[in-house]
Order: structure tokens, then C-alpha cells, then sequence
């Protein structure tokens, strides 16, 4: 049998030339392009009429033909170039990446006589490693737990969101099983997961509990999927884990709210924008008659009368704005028109976003409250009518009591008044060495019999002035006067007082005050009694100052200031009060009868003035009455009136 010829090297070489999916190029130590094969045109663009002899650079973006001429130098070397990545330009300007691996071509010498480029389309893997990195971006930056694991379930990924979820970090758990977050009493459900897993199927929305690194219990819903190799073979389960609590905690609370609006005895409506009601309660029902398949999908204005819809109009304006309204009554109207007394509380509806969407409305009927509240209005009123009936013929009472009082106070006044003229009239005689001169002992006991009968005498007259305060029948006699001789006056009588102590008196008086118009016996009166008061109280070889200056444009300020013993402060609330003293043993080493405080305050008040004091135990007292600079005989009596009351 004859042999058949083998063919030639060469021509294996150009089948497998033709046939390769990878582009072939030759070309000389040029450049100038020698072979050109069927996957270069298909890759490029160009066929081999085309691009035989011409120069490799057109096979280059003009940016990078430097790179052509740097590998045609190391070819001049003899040097190989594996896979070097980089951009062709295709015939109608496309640019294809490519990997390149050029190699020399030797002649029977071994002399370099030109290089052959294998260019492989790398277009698809790097849309392929775009993908990867994107899903590997999109895993590490996902706020939900994403962990894969093979059908043993070992874990072999761990983003950090199931780092910050479990608390483990992902080196802790990659290598590890995956019941390691999982709570012994749930180990089935795994093998339950897994079951599905490798029979291709996927688990979705699978409601659970895991655990964490510290032993906490977290709610979470699962969707597990299969991973697949190259071939479709399942090799592995993809896991996205959701923490749910605060979704657990929301439907909890949604359920809550949900009991308390449908038992509440408010009717409870929502509505959108529009006025178109979203929800109606039981109550709403009960209240206006109409059921819930009646009224949602229709306009709140069903129960609003004709002549209150601008209301609406107003509501919804304040709850677009984002406002409440509390509290607003109104009327509305039932299914059978009838009109019903309600109280509103509108609050505006929020999207996640902070939109507003809605209003809800709690309307609570206020009928019968209305009426309880007339029903007390009535007894109310009936109540003060009576209570005024009662204070008239009080107030009547106490007037006549008044009236009787002073009557009382005036006749035992003069009654006693007679008695001590005369005591003191025969005293006065017996003392004067104008009606001849009595043994010493006599004298001393005749002066003794005055004193005391001037100290009673002016025990009557306070209490006379005190009934007429009291009774509003206080006499005010009002003229011009000059302040400045009335101070002299009356410092000129309390200076017998003030020598008996060695007690200094001075007087300052402010000009620019002027003349005031009141009564300078009632001025005198209140000078006398905080002056004989500032005296009594001062310590001996002391001085008691007397100042009046202006207060404001209307009025006019007294002050009489000692730097005695001064007064404690639990003291101060009975200074100005009818028969009250200061504590026992300062009553006893300074008598009084304890009115001369309160006659002075019942006077000045009855001229629209008032008084005070300041004062520091152990330092002093300044007390001080403040006066109109014109006091009328009207504005007197509405004073004393307001005293009596």
C-alpha cells in the first residue's frame, strides 16, 4: 500500500493561523504588517488587502503610538512582550482593549527579522471585573447584612453590615459556620434553608430571630439564594439579612394605635388634602351616622353644613402649612342633617420625607358638656345673686355698727373728756406757784396726776380719730401750706421729748416741692407721731433726722429717720396695726398705745398716700409716708371709703 506525504510545517502553521478566535499580525522590524489573519479582521475592521503592508501604528489610538514604538524597540532587542493590556483603533474608530503577546520572528540564522502579535478581545472580561466590582461595592456599602456560605453552610464572605448586625468581625466569622448567630432552639430552620437551597430554590422574606456576638436576640427577615458556579452546579447559598425591629416595633405600634382608634368615644377621621376622608372610626359612625364604606372615598363636606364650609377651607390651610388646630368648636351635621355641637383637634399627616399628606381629625361631641355648662352658668349667677343679697345686708349691718360705734366712741369721748378737763385743770393749778407752794411731795404727786391725765387724754383723741377713719367720716380740711414752718413746728413741739433724752433733731426740706395743698393738722398729726416714735426709740445723746423731698411731679415724700434700736424683721407685719407693740420687753422699758402707727397709716391713706419703713435691728428705723402734693375734700373721702372697706 503506498504511503501518503505528510504536509508540510508550514502549512499546520497557516491552518492554525486561519482558524485561531485570537487576532494574528506579523510584520518586519519596521513595523510593516506582513500577516494579517481572519480573527484581525473580524476584531478590527480592516481586511488583509487593507492592512498588508502598512504600518502597525494605524492599529493605535494617535495618544498612544508611543507604546507601538517602545515595543518595536524591544523587538529590535529580541525581546518577548506577554500580555500587555492595551487600546487598539478599530477601522470605523472604535476603540477595543486588548491583551497582547508578541514574540520575535528569527530567520535560519537566528538573526531577528520581525515579531508576531497574538491580540486577544478583552472587552468581555472587563465588563465582567466592572460587574464584580460594582456588586463588590454595592455589598460592602449595603446597610443589610450580606454573607455567602458553601452548602456546609461555612461562611466565605462577611460585609460589614453583618459586622456591625452581629458584632462579629468578618475575620471572626469567615471559615466559621454560620450557627454560630444562630439560637439553638432555630438550628432547624438551617437545614431547612439549606434543604432549598440545594435543590436550587430560593428563600424570600423569611421572618427569624438570630443572635448576636454579646447573646442579644435581633428580629430579622432572611432572603437566601443559591450560588451557582461556571457550569450551573449550586455551590453555595447568598444570605441578605434585615434587621426588622424597628419595623417589629412600628407594626406593634400601628397595632396599638389601631385598638385606640376604633375604641375610642371620639370619632377619629383622616383625609387627604382634598378633604377626601382616608379612615373612619366606629365612633365617627355612631356620631354622624354614616358608615365607613359610605364616607371613605368621599368629601368630609358631607357632614359639614352649607354655611360652615369656609372652615374647611381654613382647616386645610393651617394643616398644609404644617399647623394644628386644638380645640376648635363648631358645628357639624349627622346623616339625617341633624346639627351637632363638636369640638376639633386637626393635626397635620406626615410623609417619611417630613410632607405633609393628610390631616387626622378627632371630633368630640360637646352637647351635652355645653349644656352641664349652662346648667353651671345658672347656678353660678343664682349663686352670687344670692351672695350679693348677702353682703348688702351685711355691708347694711356693718355700717350701722360703724355708725353706732362712733356715736359710742364720740359720747364716751366727751363723757370722758369733762372729768379729765377738770382733773387736769385742778392740777395744773396745784403745780403753779401762782396759787401758793405745797410740801415737795405734793408736787411731785400733783405733776404725777397731769401726765398721766395728758397720756389719757390723748389715748381718747387717737381712738375718736381711729372710729372717724374707720367710718369714713374723718375730717379733712384741705388748704394751701407751706411745708418748711409745719416741720419747724412740729420738731419745736416733740423738742421737750428730745431734750429730756439729749437727743438732736434735725430738719431738711427740699425747696424746689413748694407749696402742697391738705390738711396741715393731719400733716402735723403724722409728723408728730413718727417723730415722737423716732425719739422714744433712739438711744440717748443720739438724732433723729427729718427729710422731705419731692417724689415724681405729683407727690411728695416724709421721712424721719433714728439710728436707735431699730425693729426685727418678725416685727415689721404689726407696726401699722391698731394695739400692737413689739415684743414684751421692748414694750415694757417703751410705753405707747400702739395707734399711733396705725392713725398715721388710716390718715395718710385717707389722702391717697402711703407709708412704710426700712429698717436693720440695732441701726435704725426710717419710716416714710408718701403724700399727693393736692389733696381735695372728694379724693378724701372715696379714700376713707376704701379704708372702711
Amino acid at each position: 500500500m503506498a504511503t501518503q506525504t505528510p504536509p508540510p510545517a508550514e502549512s499546520y502553521l497557516a491552518a492554525i493561523v486561519s482558524s485561531s478566535d485570537d487576532a494574528i499580525i506579523a510584520h518586519d522590524l519596521d513595523g510593516t504588517i506582513t500577516l494579517w489573519n481572519g480573527a484581525a479582521e473580524r476584531l478590527l475592521g480592516y481586511t488583509a488587502a487593507q492592512a498588508l503592508g502598512k504600518s502597525t501604528l494605524m492599529l493605535f489610538p494617535s495618544e498612544r503610538r508611543n507604546e507601538e514604538i517602545e515595543i518595536l524597540k524591544r523587538v529590535w532587542k529580541g525581546e518577548n512582550v506577554s500580555h500587555f493590556e492595551t487600546v487598539f483603533a478599530s477601522s470605523d474608530g472604535r476603540l477595543v482593549e486588548v491583551s497582547l503577546t508578541i514574540s520575535t520572528i528569527l530567520d535560519a540564522s537566528g538573526r531577528v527579522i520581525g515579531a508576531s502579535k497574538v491580540a486577544r478581545d478583552i472587552r468581555d472580561r472587563r465588563a465582567t471585573e466592572l460587574a464584580q466590582l460594582r456588586l463588590a461595592a454595592i455589598v460592602q456599602s449595603s446597610d443589610d447584612a450580606i454573607i455567602s456560605k458553601d452548602l456546609n453552610g461555612i461562611v466565605t464572605s462577611w460585609n460589614p453590615a453583618a459586622e456591625r448586625l452581629f458584632g462579629y468581625a468578618a475575620q471572626e466569622m469567615i471559615g466559621k459556620s454560620i450557627t454560630m448567630i444562630i439560637p439553638p432552639s432555630r438550628l432547624a430552620e438551617e437545614e431547612y434553608v439549606l434543604g432549598r437551597i440545594r435543590s436550587g430554590e430560593s428563600v424570600e422574606h423569611f421572618e427569624t430571630v438570630r443572635q448576636t456576638k454579646d447573646g442579644r436576640l435581633v428580629d430579622m427577615s432572611l432572603t437566601v439564594s443559591p450560588l451557582r458556579n461556571s457550569a450551573g452546579r449550586v455551590i453555595g447559598a447568598s444570605t441578605i439579612a434585615r434587621d426588622i425591629r424597628e419595623q417589629k416595633r412600628a407594626d406593634v405600634a400601628a397595632l396599638r394605635l389601631g385598638a385606640i382608634v376604633e375604641s375610642s368615644d371620639d370619632a377619629i377621621v383622616s383625609k387627604d388634602l382634598n378633604g377626601i376622608v382616608m379612615s373612619w372610626n366606629g365612633a365617627a359612625e355612631r356620631l354622624f351616622g354614616y358608615t365607613a364604606d359610605e364616607m371613605i372615598g368621599q368629601s368630609i363636606t358631607r357632614v359639614i353644613p352649607p354655611e360652615r364650609l369656609s372652615e374647611e377651607t381654613f382647616v386645610l390651610g393651617q394643616v398644609r402649612a404644617g399647623l394644628r388646630v386644638d380645640h376648635f368648636e363648631t358645628i357639624r351635621q349627622d346623616k339625617c342633617g341633624r346639627p351637632i355641637e363638636i369640638s376639633l383637634s386637626v393635626s397635620p399627616i406626615l410623609a417619611p420625607d417630613g410632607r405633609v399628606i393628610g390631616a387626622s381629625k378627632i371630633a368630640r361631641d360637646i352637647t351635652r358638656h355645653k349644656q352641664l355648662l349652662e346648667s353651671q352658668r345658672e347656678a353660678q349667677a343664682r349663686e352670687e345673686a344670692a351672695l350679693r343679697k348677702v353682703l348688702e345686708i351685711e355691708n347694711r349691718r356693718v355700717q350701722e355698727g360703724s355708725r353706732l360705734k362712733g356715736e359710742f366712741v364720740a359720747n364716751m369721748s366727751h363723757e370722758l373728756r369733762t372729768p379729765l378737763n377738770s382733773i387736769m385743770g385742778f392740777a395744773e393749778m396745784m403745780v403753779d406757784a401762782r396759787f401758793g407752794s405745797m410740801p415737795p411731795k405734793y408736787a411731785e404727786f400733783s405733776s404725777l396726776i397731769l401726765k398721766s391725765a395728758g397720756h389719757l387724754l390723748q389715748l381718747i383723741n387717737d381712738i375718736l380719730d381711729l372710729a372717724k377713719v374707720e367710718s369714713g367720716k374723718i375730717d379733712l380740711k384741705p388748704e394751701r401750706v407751706q411745708l418748711a414752718p409745719v416741720v419747724e413746728d412740729v420738731a419745736s413741739i416733740a423738742g421737750g421729748l428730745a431734750r429730756q433724752r439729749h437727743i438732736r433733731i434735725e430738719t431738711i426740706v427740699a425747696p424746689e416741692i413748694g407749696d402742697v395743698y391738705l390738711d396741715p393738722n393731719r400733716l402735723k398729726q403724722v409728723l408728730y407721731n413718727y417723730l415722737s416714735n423716732a425719739i422714744k426709740f433712739s438711744r440717748e445723746h443720739g438724732r433723729v433726722e427729718v427729710r422731705v423731698r419731692a417724689d415724681g411731679a405729683d407727690h411728695f415724700c416724709i421721712e424721719v429717720e433714728d439710728w436707735g434700736i431699730g425693729i426685727k424683721s418678725e416685727d415689721l407685719n404689726r407696726l401699722f396695726i391698731e394695739f400692737q407693740q413689739l415684743d414684751a420687753s421692748t414694750s415694757k422699758h417703751y410705753k405707747g398705745t400702739g395707734l399711733g402707727l396705725a392713725l398715721t397709716k388710716r390718715i395718710v391713706e385717707a389722702q391717697g398716700g402711703s407709708v412704710g419703713v426700712r429698717t436693720e435691728p440695732e441701726t435704725g428705723s426710717m419710716f416714710y409716708a408718701r403724700l399727693p402734693k393736692n389733696v381735695t375734700a372728694r379724693t378724701a373721702d372715696v379714700t376713707s371709703q376704701e379704708v372702711n372697706d
